[in-house]
Protein backbone atom coordinates (compact mmCIF):
# COMPACT_ATOMS: atom_id res chain seq x y z
CA UNK A 1 0.00 0.00 0.00
CA UNK A 2 1.17 3.54 -0.64
CA UNK A 3 -0.04 6.32 1.64
CA UNK A 4 0.17 9.96 0.56
CA UNK A 5 0.18 12.77 3.13
CA UNK A 6 -1.30 16.24 2.67
CA UNK A 7 2.16 17.55 1.76
CA UNK A 8 2.54 14.95 -1.00
CA UNK A 9 5.08 12.82 0.89
CA UNK A 10 4.51 9.11 0.41
CA UNK A 11 5.08 6.05 2.56
CA UNK A 12 4.99 2.62 1.00
CA UNK A 13 4.10 -0.32 3.24
CA UNK A 14 5.24 -3.78 2.16
CA UNK A 15 4.64 -6.88 4.27
CA UNK A 16 5.13 -10.63 4.15
CA UNK A 17 2.53 -12.59 2.16
CA UNK A 18 0.82 -13.80 5.36
CA UNK A 19 -0.26 -10.20 6.04
CA UNK A 20 -3.30 -10.05 3.79
CA UNK A 21 -5.04 -7.19 5.62
CA UNK A 22 -4.00 -3.66 6.57
CA UNK A 23 -5.48 -1.99 9.64
CA UNK A 24 -5.40 1.82 9.55
CA UNK A 25 -6.53 3.99 12.47
CA UNK A 26 -6.41 7.67 13.31
CA UNK A 27 -7.85 8.97 16.57
CA UNK A 28 -10.32 11.84 16.13
CA UNK A 29 -8.43 15.14 15.86
CA UNK A 30 -5.02 13.46 15.62
CA UNK A 31 -2.38 14.56 13.12
CA UNK A 32 -1.11 11.00 12.64
CA UNK A 33 -2.29 7.56 11.59
CA UNK A 34 -1.44 4.07 12.81
CA UNK A 35 -0.79 1.46 10.11
CA UNK A 36 -0.54 -2.24 10.94
CA UNK A 37 -0.27 -5.05 8.39
CA UNK A 38 -1.87 -8.14 9.94
CA UNK A 39 -2.39 -11.80 9.09
CA UNK A 40 -6.04 -11.79 10.13
CA UNK A 41 -9.04 -9.64 9.40
CA UNK A 42 -10.87 -7.71 12.12
CA UNK A 43 -13.00 -10.07 14.24
CA UNK A 44 -11.11 -13.15 13.05
CA UNK A 45 -13.45 -15.48 14.93
CA UNK A 46 -16.51 -14.19 13.07
CA UNK A 47 -16.34 -16.13 9.81
CA UNK A 48 -14.47 -18.18 7.28
CA UNK A 49 -11.20 -17.21 5.60
CA UNK A 50 -10.36 -14.90 8.49
CA UNK A 51 -6.63 -15.46 8.26
CA UNK A 52 -6.37 -16.51 11.88
CA UNK A 53 -3.82 -19.21 12.49
CA UNK A 54 -3.89 -21.30 15.66
CA UNK A 55 -0.37 -22.25 16.72
CA UNK A 56 0.46 -25.47 18.49
CA UNK A 57 2.37 -25.24 21.78
CA UNK A 58 5.95 -24.27 20.96
CA UNK A 59 5.13 -23.42 17.33
CA UNK A 60 6.12 -19.99 16.06
CA UNK A 61 5.09 -17.74 13.20
CA UNK A 62 7.07 -14.82 11.81
CA UNK A 63 6.02 -11.98 9.55
CA UNK A 64 7.87 -8.90 8.36
CA UNK A 65 6.94 -5.35 7.39
CA UNK A 66 8.86 -2.58 5.63
CA UNK A 67 7.98 1.14 5.69
CA UNK A 68 9.70 3.26 3.02
CA UNK A 69 9.24 7.05 2.94
CA UNK A 70 9.85 9.31 -0.02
Amino acid sequence: ATLTGPDGATTTVTASPECRWLHVYSPPGADFICVEPVANRPDPFGGEDSGIRILAPGETMSVWVKFASA
